[in-house]
C-alpha cells in the first residue's frame, strides 16, 4: 500500500545524539556527481550521513570521505571517518574493510596543524600590537577558516565573532555574518543563524559599499538559501519556500552548505506542502525558479502534476524520489511530515469541486485501501483540514453543508442593523431641516472637505449646532 511505502524503514537503533537510526535500501545515487556539488565540511558531513544510512553506498561514500580528509589534513575528521568505516564494514568482504590507521600520518598532521595555528596566532599578536584593524580582521577570519576545516566549530565561531570589532565597513560586517551563519548551520544552531541572517540583510540594505551589483546578488542568494535551510530545519516550511524563491541560480555559490539541486528539491516540497493553487501558479511561472527546476526534472514534473490536479501521478513521482531524499542530511528528518502535508493537501484540493465522492474511487486514485483512507479522512476532519462527512453505509465522502438557517438569520440581522442606521440618520436629517439647524462652514474646509464635514454623522456635530439667524 502507498501509505505503508511512505513510512520510513527503521531499525530502531539509537545513535549517540539520541536520534533514531534508519537504513535506506533503494536509493539511486551517483556519488561522483554528488561529491562534485559540495565542498569542505559540508561535503564531509553529507558523505558520512550517506555512509551511516545507506548500506548500498556506505563503503563508496567512506572511500571518498577518506580521500577528502587526507587531502585536508584533519586528524579529527580522519579518526571520525575511520571509526564509521570500522562500524559499517563489520561482516562485509575483505575488499570493503577500512585501511589500517596511519599513525605516522596522524602525527605529521598534528604537527603541521600546531605549526599553522602558532603562525596564525603570532600574526594576530603582531597586527594587534600595530593596531592594524583590517589585518586583525583578516587574521581572525583565517583562524576561523582554519578551525572550521579542522572540525573545531566552537573555536571557529569565537574567531569569526571576534572579527566583528574590527569590521570597518558594512561589507565586512556582512562577510562576518556569512561566516557565523555557515558555522551555525554546521552546528545545527538554526535560530542563531537566522539572527545573523537578519543582521546581514539589515546591514546590506543600508549600504552601497559592495563591489558592484553581482556581489550584492551573490550575497543575497547566500542569505536566502541559508534562511531557507534554517526555516526548513525548524519546520517553518512556508517561510523556507519563500526564502528559496528569492535565490538566483546565476549568482549561486554556496557549495559548502547546499547545491542548486537542493534548492529545487527543498523549495518544491515546501511549496507543495504549504502553498495554495494561486501561489503555486506564481512559483511555476517564476523565471528564476524555473532555472533551478531544470536541474531536477522529477521535482519539476511533480510540481506540474500537482498543479494540474494529477495527484496520483504526483504522489507516485514523489514516492520514487523518497529514498534519495532520505539520504539528505537536512531534509531527511522532514520527509515524512512534508509528504504527509502534500498528500493531505492533494486530498483537500481533489475534493473541493465535488459534493460527494466515492470512497472506493478515491482510494484507487490515492493508491491505498478504503480502510486506511477512511482513517486518514477522519483525522483530517477532526483537525479541521477537511470540511466533510464520511458515510460508511453508502461508502461516500460528502461535503458538510453550512447551517443555512443560521447563515440566513445572521445575514438578516446584519441587514436590519444597516437599515436601522440609515433610517435613523435620515429622520435626524429631516428633523434638523425642519427646525432650520445647520453647521456653518469654516475657513479651513472648502470644496470636497466642506461636503465631507457636512455629511458627518449628526452625533459628531451636535456641539456645533446653532439656531438659524442667531
Amino acid at each position: 500500500m502507498e501509505d505503508e511505502g511512505w513510512q520510513m524503514e527503521a531499525e530502531g537503533v539509537t545513535e549517540q545524539d539520541g536520534s533514531t537510526s534508519f537504513q535506506v535500501t533503494e536509493a539511486s545515487l551517483d556519488l561522483e556527481t554528488f561529491s562534485s556539488a559540495f565542498s569542505g565540511v559540508g561535503l564531509l558531513d553529507r558523505l558520512i550521513f550517506v555512509a551511516l544510512h545507506s548500506p548500498q553506498y556506505c563503503i563508496e561514500a567512506l572511500r571518498i570521505a577518506h580521500a577528502l580528509v587526507i587531502k585536508v589534513g584533519s586528524p579529527d575528521h580522519y579518526k571520525r571517518v575511520m571509526l564509521v568505516w570500522e562500524q559499517r564494514a563489520a561482516g562485509r568482504p575483505e575488499s570493503d574493510q577500512p585501511p589500517v590507521m596511519d599513525n605516522e600520518w596522524l602525527t605529521t598532521s598534528r604537527k603541521n596543524i600546531l605549526m599553522r595555528e602558532e603562525r596564525l596566532d603570532n600574526d594576530l599578536k603582531h597586527f594587534k600590537s600595530n593596531t592594524i584593524k583590517e589585518s586583525i580582521r583578516r587574521c581572525y577570519d583565517e583562524l576561523g577558516d582554519f578551525h572550521t576545516g579542522m572540525g573545531n566549530l566552537k573555536q571557529a565561531l569565537k574567531c569569526y565573532s571576534r572579527s566583528r570589532d574590527y569590521c570597518a565597513t558594512s561589507s565586512t560586517v556582512v562577510e562576518m555574518c556569512l561566516n557565523v551563519i555557515k558555522v551555525n548551520i554546521f552546528s545545527k544552531d538554526y535560530p542563531q543563524a537566522l539572527t545573523y541572517i537578519l543582521k546581514a540583510k539589515q546591514t546590506g540594505s543600508t549600504t552601497s559599499e559592495f563591489d558592484g551589483k553581482s556581489l550584492n546578488a551573490a550575497v543575497l542568494t547566500k542569505l536566502q538559501c541559508a534562511q531557507g535551510v534554517c526555516e526548513m530545519c525548524l519546520g517553518n516550511y512556508d517561510m523556507a519556500a519563500a526564502a528559496f524563491l528569492d535565490a538566483s541560480l546565476d549568482d549561486f555559490n554556496y557549495s559548502e552548505v547546499l547545491s542548486p539541486s537542493n534548492v529545487a528539491i527543498y523549495c518544491g516540497l515546501c511549496v507543495m506542502g504549504t502553498f495554495n493553487r494561486e501561489q503555486l501558479q506564481k512559483v511555476l511561472s517564476s523565471a528564476s525558479f524555473k532555472l533551478f527546476l531544470e536541474l531536477e526534472p522529477q521535482m519539476r514534473d511533480a510540481l506540474q502534476k500537482f498543479h494540474n490536479s494529477k495527484y496520483s501521478a504526483c504522489l507516485r513521482t514523489l514516492s520514487d524520489m523518497r529514498a534519495n531524499l532520505l539520504l539528505d542530511m537536512y531534509l531527511s528528518a522532514h520527509v515524512s511530515r512534508l509528504y504527509s502535508m502534500i498528500r493531505r493537501r492533494a486530498i483537500v484540493q481533489y475534493f473541493i469541486p465535488y459534493q460527494c465522492v466515492s470512497l472506493v474511487k478515491m482510494a484507487e486514485l490515492f493508491d491505498t485501501s478504503v480502510e486506511l483512507l477512511v482513517e486518514e479522512l477522519a483525522q483530517m476532519i477532526l483537525s479541521d483540514e477537511l470540511s466533510a462527512k464520511i458515510d460508511t453505509q453508502e461508502m461516500v465522502l460528502c461535503a458538510s453543508s453550512a447551517d443555512a438557517k443560521a447563515s440566513t438569520l445572521s445575514q438578516l440581522v446584519s441587514l436590519g442593523d444597516h437599515y436601522h442606521e440609515v433610517v435613523q440618520s435620515t429622520v435626524i436629517r429631516f428633523a434638523l431641516k425642519k427646525h432650520r439647524v445647520n453647521v456653518p462652514s469654516s475657513e479651513k474646509y472648502d470644496g470636497l472637505e466642506a461636503d465631507q464635514e457636512r455629511d458627518r454623522p449628526v452625533e459628531s456635530g451636535l456641539s456645533r449646532r446653532r439656531p438659524h439667524g442667531s
